[in-house]
């Protein structure tokens, strides 16, 4: 059974992004049959971590990916022990420059986080060399 891990901001899933995106993943045994999420509306991209699966007769071996650019059902059957991850995107999303996290107010921009970073070294080395 597919897990569903993230996806929009209200949705089901345990963890969520700023986007119309959701993400899967699924351990399948040998010959197992399963059919890929689906989200009306939605693009699937998917990857193939470990193991050997063929989906709409094509086979796809460990870190081989494949997209199917259209609502249609798609059916994958494992060819040996195997881990699929399912990303679900709409095609037609705006685009998006504001992340969930890096441009929190509490979140300092990284050339602080490195001038900071930079200036604690400078300290344990100047201790270093004073004792």
């Amino acid at each position: 059974m597919w897990r569903h891990l993230v996806g929009p901001e209200g949705s089901k899933a345990p963890f969520y992004v700023r986007n119309a995106a959701d993400f899967f993943d699924i351990r399948l045994e040998a010959d197992a049959v399963v059919e890929f999420p689906q989200v009306p509306g939605r693009d699937l991209f998917f990857h193939v971590f470990s193991g050997s699966v063929v989906a709409d007769g094509l086979k796809f071996d460990e870190r081989e990916q494949g997209l199917l650019l259209s609502g249609a059902t798609l059916t994958i059957r494992a060819k040996s022990s195997s881990v699929v991850v399912a990303f679900l995107v709409d095609p037609h999303a705006p685009v998006v420059r504001r992340g969930t996290v890096g441009d929190h107010r509490k979140i300092p921009p990284p050339i602080v986080i490195r001038a900071i970073k930079g200036w604690k070294r400078l300290q344990r080395l100047w201790r270093h060399w004073a004792n």
